[in-house]
């Protein structure tokens, strides 16, 4: 009897702490907010998959989530690992494919396996943009003359901003760029031949318009900013038509942000824009990508009309292995909706 009550005491705080553990681990994975917008990258044979991701709860604490505009199915997050279901519709067919990944740092690792084949993905938190990013036609006074220039923000991928000015006469380098508390700071140093200037910029930024003040050793100076292709800043709606003779027309999404980066959904999917330009109220960039072993080259070019109107086309080429196939034409209308 004795034996039996001394191993009961000796197993008793194992089994506490074993609780404690468990309990400890589940209320880390349950503390853990997934809810919001995240990114989904997917290594599609060496071409990279882009979708956003967001998730919420139901009022009974169910999760449910999208794929770009498009419904999940059985979202689950359970002891740090999250699944679901996606499916993508075609005319032919529509193609489920159901991923799990585990959380670790902050970020989702795991596969998408389905109709397509098993690929790795990754799923990250999606980052508000700084409001500064992007570029910015300067001006200010300096006795009777105008000062002109234009100022480029970046960020690097550690989140440190660098900047960048540019103007007609003047060697110049911009430092110590930060944005703290609504605020817009930085170092600039001039080189004029042999005359050199420092001077530091603080100034706040209130959606296309940066105004702040340059301070030196010759006191301070005013300074006006407005963002470049500010016009085009947004999201539009596109609709596209192929022909005069396709009645039916298709939609798609173009999500553009304050640094001109941009983004093309369609059916769910991402695509990154590149070289997106706004010269006067003419609009220019293209877009890339794969389907099995064609590779194709997008091409738009239109106009702007006012800041909510675009109109132009998307011109297709395409290339099948290393065979050029015909190019095609699409009629494009866009509409800014938010």
């Amino acid at each position: 009897m004795n034996r039996i009550l001394v191993h009961v005491k000796i197993r008793k705080p194992v089994i506490i702490i074993c609780l404690l553990l468990s309990w400890q681990a589940s209320f880390v994975f349950a503390a853990e907010d997934i809810t919001g917008q995240w990114e989904i990258k997917i290594d599609y044979h060496g071409l990279e998959r882009l979708a956003k991701l967001s998730f919420s709860r139901n009022a009974d604490g169910s999760l449910v989530g999208k794929w770009g505009s498009n419904d999940l199915a059985d979202v689950r997050f359970e002891n740090g690992e999250l699944s679901f279901t996606h499916v993508i519709p075609t005319r032919a067919r529509d193609f489920k494919e159901r991923y799990t990944g585990t959380l670790k740092r902050g970020e989702f690792t795991g596969t998408m396996s389905g109709d397509l084949g098993n690929f790795s993905v990754k799923v990250t938190r999606k980052k508000p943009k700084s409001p500064v990013l992007g570029q910015w036609d300067m001006k200010y006074r300096f006795g009777e003359r105008e000062i002109k220039g234009r100022l480029t923000i970046s960020e690097k991928p550690d989140g440190m901003l660098v900047g960048k000015w540019e103007a007609e006469s003047g060697e110049h380098m911009v430092s110590n760029v930060k944005f703290q508390d609504g605020k817009l700071t930085y170092t600039r140093k001039s080189k004029f031949g042999e005359h050199e200037l420092e001077s530091t910029f603080e100034g706040t930024v209130e959606g296309h318009k940066l105004a702040g003040t340059f301070k030196s050793q010759r006191g301070g100076l005013p300074a006006t900013g407005e963002r470049v292709g500010a016009p085009l800043v947004g999201k539009w709606k596109l609709t596209e038509k192929q022909h005069e003779a396709y009645k039916k027309t298709t939609t798609s999404i173009l999500r553009i942000a304050g640094d001109l980066t941009a983004r093309y959904e369609s059916g769910g999917e991402e695509l990154i824009i590149r070289n997106l330009k706004l010269e006067g109220d003419q609009v220019s960039f293209f877009l890339e990508f794969r389907m099995m072993d064609a590779t194709l080259r997008v091409d738009f070019k239109g106009k702007l009309f006012g800041k909510t109107f675009l109109r132009g086309q998307f011109k297709t080429k395409t290339t099948q292995g290393k065979i050029p196939l015909g190019p095609s034409t699409t009629e494009v209308t866009g509409k800014k909706i938010n």
